[in-house]
Parts: structure tokens; C-alpha cells; sequence
């Protein structure tokens, strides 16, 4: 199924990129450590010292380079789904679903065809071009397209697009 191919709205760019710096450093972050941990495991070896205190220091410099690959790890799959949805890539899954109700915080409540309920939780949603906002029926049935990351310690991320050409995106999370 083929995805259209509307440009996000200012609104929803700023969103995405909001989102994007926030990873963006977990990746500087990681990298980082893996330097350090690289630099430091080299001036052990390097150093006059006793082989059970570099045996330490070399566990040490391997435990701080693990955690720098699993940040930098991270945040770059969080940086690829929105980079996805930036540049209107095919979604994993396509559903329709129902808007059940409007939360707290920005929240659309989306239910599936099987009773399955999950909350898109981002900007309002805006008209196909991109300007002011659109108001939201309740019961009314919508497509939701959803990008899933590699592995689950990222949050999904879903666009809604209404029958009128409006959309809505934001990061999708199972309710309470």
C-alpha cells in the first residue's frame, strides 16, 4: 500500500526534530564512551602496572564501551523511525482503526478491529496542507500507519490520516 507522499507541516517538523535531538546526543553521548573507553583501555595497556590491576582496568574499559554501543545503539534506532516518517517512507503496518476518545496530553485513543487499544500521542492534527489545526470526530474511522524499530526500546511511530487528507502523528503507546 502505497504512502502519501504530503510533506509534514511545519508543526510536525519541529516534533520530529524535537524528537530527533534528544537521541541525537544519546548517539554523541555513546560515541563518546566508546572513545573514552578506547583511549583508556590503550593507556592501560600501556601503563607500568601490575597484570591483575589491568585485568581491572581492562574489564572496566570493556564494561564502558558495551554501555557507549548500547546508547549509541539506542538512540540511533529511535533516530531512524523519525527519519521514516520525515521522508514519508513505506509504514510496517497499516491498519484502520476508530477514534475511541481524546486524552490527557495530546492523546488519540485509536482502537483496532480486534478490541486492541493503543494512544497516538503527538501534535494536533493538521489539514493536508499543513496550516492550523483540524477538529477530531469521535467513532470516526481512520487509517493508521505505524513504523516499528528493530528492537523494542524505542517507541513506535504512527501517522493517522483522516478521510479529509488531515493527518496527525506522533509516537504510539499501549494504554494503562
Amino acid at each position: 500500500m502505497s504512502t502519501p507522499q504530503t510533506p509534514l507541516s511545519r508543526n510536525e517538523q519541529m516534533w520530529v526534530t524535537e524528537r530527533v535531538n534528544a537521541p541525537g546526543w544519546g548517539v554523541f553521548y555513546g560515541l563518546v564512551a566508546i572513545v573514552f573507553g578506547i583511549v583508556l583501555a590503550i593507556s592501560s595497556w600501556m601503563a607500568d602496572i601490575s597484570q591483575a590491576a589491568l585485568i581491572i582496568c581492562l574489564i572496566a574499559c570493556a564494561f564502558i564501551i558495551g554501555l557507549g554501543v548500547w546508547i549509541t545503539l539506542r538512540a540511533a534506532t529511535r533516530i531512524t523511525l523519525l527519519q521514516r516518517l520525515r521522508r514519508g517512507r513505506e509504514p510496517d503496518h497499516v491498519d484502520d482503526v476508530e477514534i475511541v476518545s481524546i486524552s490527557d496530553l495530546r492523546g488519540m485513543v485509536l482502537r483496532y478491529a480486534n478490541g486492541g487499544e493503543v494512544t497516538l500521542r503527538g501534535p494536533a492534527p493538521t489539514p493536508a496542507e499543513g496550516r492550523d489545526t483540524v477538529p477530531v470526530s469521535l467513532g470516526e474511522t481512520v487509517t493508521l500507519s505505524s513504523w516499528v524499530p528493530a528492537n523494542r526500546s524505542a517507541p513506535m511511530i504512527g501517522r493517522v490520516d483522516f478521510s479529509d487528507g488531515a493527518r496527525a502523528i506522533g509516537e504510539l503507546e499501549e494504554p494503562l
